[in-house]
């Protein structure tokens, strides 16, 4: 009842004023923050601050934002509430998206929750006032694009900036004591933790949502990060690799290793596909979880393992 009031009344009202101002121009300058939060963003940046940059910040920040996305699409599918353009008030005008219609649910904002942690995590790393000042600015263009664009009710806005801000609170002590908890672990057994961990996610899901609208997404998530917790002990035990370097090499690092990346991404998603396993299978399920998986390991482990074979990285 507390949702549907608002998606009929003071949200959509304010969603209509946006609109009403809306011109082609501005919906072109507001484009740009829509696609700062994306899949193929993070797998440019994420890998970019842990093989390029700053290992011990790129794990951090890899877990962090797979942990936030976790946590939006559970909240998003189990309350399951509509987008903007998909509620019809008598008596109102309808609301036009300046984007592709989504078929997913709204609240919470997964750009504005992704915005809070990426730009967040990076502020406070970077620790200078006009970076910070930068972050800021650009955790909020990405929340009014959403509401300028007409994707997102205010209260989606709202509540994925709240949960970015806790993820930001909450999740580094977890994170923390996690990596102390599997430290404590021979290798075989770190594997079948991480393995147990994945299980958990996918439990958590099951237990609460039966809705299945987002399960897919939930899966390749989960995959990636309980995969790789355990390529980054693999990384710590074996690999030890180190991120120093000039410039020409940090490039050649980073264009070597994010070719495989997309080729295993691509190559696997064609290779699976010959199965013709339906979406709702165990058998979908189970080659999800492996494609992800495997990228997961690849982009925490493997990458750094051939970094060190070529040479483009030194050994710490």
């Amino acid at each position: 009842m507390f949702f549907s009031s608002l998606e009929s009344g003071i949200g959509y009202n304010i969603v209509l004023w946006f609109q009403s101002w809306r011109t082609d121009f501005i919906s072109s300058a507001f484009m740009p923050f829509n696609y700062l939060i994306n899949e193929v963003t993070f797998l440019l940046i994420l890998p970019l601050v842990y093989w390029c940059i700053h290992k011990n910040a790129g794990k951090r920040l890899m877990q962090t934002v797979l942990f936030s996305f976790l946590v939006n699409v559970w909240f998003k599918t189990f309350l399951g509430r509509p987008r903007p353009y998909q509620v019809a008030v008598p008596g109102k005008p309808k609301i036009i998206p300046a984007l592709p219609a989504l078929d997913s649910y709204g609240i919470p904002s997964g750009h504005t929750q992704g915005s809070v942690v990426l730009f967040g995590f990076l502020a406070g790393e970077v620790k200078r006032k006009g970076f910070t000042i930068l972050m800021v600015l650009l955790m909020i263009l990405t929340a009014v694009s959403r509401l300028v664009h007409g994707v997102h009710y205010p209260q989606d806005i709202i509540f994925g900036a709240l949960l970015g801000i806790l993820v930001l609170i909450v999740y580094p002590p977890i994170y923390r004591a996690g990596s102390r908890f599997l430290s404590n672990f021979i290798l075989p057994a770190q594997a079948v933790l991480s393995l147990l961990l994945f299980a958990g996610l996918i439990y958590l899901y099951k237990l609460f949502i039966s809705d299945t609208h987002s399960f897919q997404s939930y899966v390749s998530l989960a995959a990636v990060y309980s995969f790789g917790l355990f390529g980054f002990s693999l990384e710590s035990r074996y690999i030890r690799f180190s991120t120093k370097g000039g410039l020409i090499i940090r490039l050649l690092r980073f264009t070597a290793g994010i070719i495989l990346t997309f080729g295993i991404y691509i190559g696997l998603k064609i290779l699976f596909g010959f199965f013709k396993a339906p979406e709702d299978s165990f058998l979908s399920f189970t080659l999800r979880s492996l494609r992800y998986g495997t990228i997961g390991l690849w982009v925490s482990a493997g990458a750094p393992a051939l970094f060190v074979k070529l040479r483009l990285s030194k050994r710490e």
